[in-house]
C-alpha cells in the first residue's frame, strides 16, 4: 500500500498545474505590479507627510514649513495615482471620501475646516476625534487648505499651533488609510485571493469576460474622470468662463502635476497588468499609438508646472491645456472604441453606465 501511495504521489506530481487564463495571468499582474506597488508608495509618502507634520509643530519656522509642504505634494500625487482605482479597501468605510473629497462643489468641507479654525476646535487636532467628523474635514483637501490657504503662514511662527495640531491629525488619518489600503490588498488579505480568479461567487467578477470588463472600465472610467472632474472642472469654452480656484490642488500648485499623476498612474496600471495579452495579433499599431499618446499626454500635464491660475492666464499655456484635454480624449477612444471592441467585448457594453 505505501508502494501505491508514493507512486501516486510521483504521478500527481508529474501532472502540469492548472494553466492560468489570460485574463488570471493580467489579474495577478495588476495586483502585483500596480495595486500593491502603488499602494505602498501612498504609504511611503502619508507616513513621511505625518513626520514632516510633526516636525513642524514641534519645531515651527519656515524650513520646517516648506519640507510639510513638500511632503504634502508627495502624498498627493502619490494618491493621484491610484485614486481612479475603486476596488477593494478603498470602497470600505468611507475611505475614497476621507482620503480626497473633491469635488466639493458647494465649498462645504472648506467652511468646515475653516470654522474649526476660528473656534480652536480641538476635537478636529486629534486622529481620534477627527475620523468622527465630516469626510471632507479628514483628508488631503483640508491638509492642502491648512498648509497652503489662508493663513498658513503663521505655520512658520508659535502662532500656527493649533493649525499646526489640525494638520498633524489629518495627515495622521491619512497615513492610516494608507495603511489600511495596503493591508486590504496584503498576501493573505480575502481582496487578494478572489482578486486573482473569477468565480460564481466572488463579488470582484464571475467570469473571464466580466473581470475584463472591470480592468478596461477602470481605464475608461479614469480617463473619463480626468476629462471631467479634473480638466473640464475648470477649463471653460472660453477663456472668459475659466474657473481656476475649481481646480484641485490650485492652492498647493499641483492641479497639472496631479493630472500627469493621474495619467501615469492608468498607463501603469494597464502596463502592470499585462492587459494586451487579450488582444489578438493584428493590434501591434493601436498598442504602438496607445502608448504614444499616453506618452504625449503626461508630458505635456508635466510642462506645465506653474500654477493653474497662470496658466489659464497664458494663451500659450492654455493652449497646451487644450493639448491635454485632447490627448485625454483619444486615450478614451482608444479604450472604449477600439482596445475594447479588439478584446472581445460585447459591442454594446457601456463603460459609461457601469454595466
Amino acid at each position: 500500500m505505501r508502494r501505491l501511495i508514493a507512486i501516486l504521489i510521483l504521478i500527481l506530481a508529474a501532472l502540469p498545474a492548472h494553466a492560468e487564463t489570460p485574463v488570471e495571468t493580467i489579474l495577478a499582474g495588476t495586483l502585483n505590479a500596480y495595486i500593491r506597488s502603488t499602494y505602498a508608495e501612498l504609504k511611503t509618502a502619508t507616513d513621511a507627510l505625518a513626520v514632516s507634520a510633526k516636525a513642524l509643530c514641534e519645531t515651527p519656522n519656515a524650513v520646517t514649513l516648506k519640507t510639510s509642504q513638500a511632503a504634502f505634494s508627495d502624498t498627493a500625487l502619490a494618491w493621484s495615482k491610484v485614486e481612479w482605482f475603486r476596488s477593494g479597501a478603498v470602497m470600505n468605510d468611507n475611505r475614497l471620501e476621507r482620503m480626497f473629497y473633491f469635488p466639493d462643489r458647494k465649498g462645504l468641507g472648506l467652511k468646515q475646516v475653516q470654522s474649526a479654525l476660528a473656534a480652536n476646535d480641538e476635537s478636529a487636532s486629534k486622529p481620534e476625534t477627527l475620523i468622527t467628523k465630516s469626510v471632507a474635514m479628514q483628508g488631503i483637501g483640508a491638509s492642502e487648505f491648512l498648509l497652503f490657504g489662508t493663513g498658513s503662514e503663521t505655520l512658520a511662527t508659535s502662532d500656527g499651533a493649533y493649525r499646526c495640531s489640525y494638520i498633524l491629525a489629518s495627515a495622521q488619518t491619512i497615513s492610516a488609510i494608507a495603511a489600511d489600503l495596503q493591508a486590504g490588498w496584503a498576501d493573505s488579505s480575502e481582496a487578494s485571493v478572489l482578486w486573482l480568479k473569477p468565480a460564481a461567487d466572488n463579488p470582484f467578477f464571475r467570469t473571464d469576460a466580466e473581470a475584463l470588463n472591470l480592468l478596461i472600465g477602470t481605464m475608461v472610467h479614469g480617463l473619463d474622470a480626468i476629462r471631467d472632474m479634473r480638466l473640464n472642472n475648470f477649463i471653460g469654452k472660453t477663456p472668459d468662463a475659466d474657473k481656476p480656484k475649481l481646480a484641485a490642488y490650485w492652492r498647493s500648485g499641483n492641479t497639472f502635476s496631479s493630472i500627469a499623476a493621474n495619467l501615469e498612474g492608468l498607463q501603469n496600471f494597464y502596463e502592470g497588468s499585462g492587459m494586451q495579452l487579450v488582444l489578438p495579433a493584428g493590434n501591434e499599431g493601436l498598442l504602438r499609438t496607445i502608448k504614444f499618446d499616453f506618452g504625449q499626454a503626461i508630458k505635456a500635464a508635466k510642462a506645465l508646472d506653474v500654477p493653474v491660475i497662470e496658466v489659464l492666464a497664458d494663451p500659450d499655456l492654455r493652449k497646451k491645456a487644450a493639448y491635454v484635454q485632447l490627448t485625454v480624449q483619444i486615450l478614451i477612444d482608444h479604450f472604449e472604441k477600439e482596445f475594447a471592441v479588439a478584446a472581445g467585448l460585447d459591442a454594446g457594453f457601456s463603460f459609461g453606465d457601469g454595466d
